[in-house]
């Protein structure tokens, strides 16, 4: 958890207030920063599910979602990056 008491990654109500102020491409751009970090988080909480689940099933669900998240923060990244922005620090 993080100070806020948010799971890594998530975003605050003052940056989702922020996202819903905007509009056309800076909307675009900022979401694609949020998501991607947001992807980051879960991504590692995925990867933790995988290495320590008690359950084969839970661990390869995990898994799954640790391959799909990545191959999704990828594209996000080329989006963002053709849109000229840059990703947030990862959590």
């Amino acid at each position: 958890m993080t100070a806020a008491g948010l799971m890594p990654g998530m975003s605050t109500e003052e940056e989702l207030a922020h996202l819903r102020s905007l509009s056309g491409p800076a909307f675009d751009v900022n979401f694609l920063q949020l998501m991607i970090r947001h992807h980051q988080g879960g991504s590692a909480m995925a990867q933790d599910g995988a290495q320590h689940a008690s359950q084969t099933v839970v661990r390869r669900l995990a898994r799954s979602i640790a391959e799909t998240q990545a191959a999704e923060t990828q594209t996000m990244v080329e989006m963002l990056e053709v849109r000229g922005g840059s990703p947030l620090p990862k959590p």
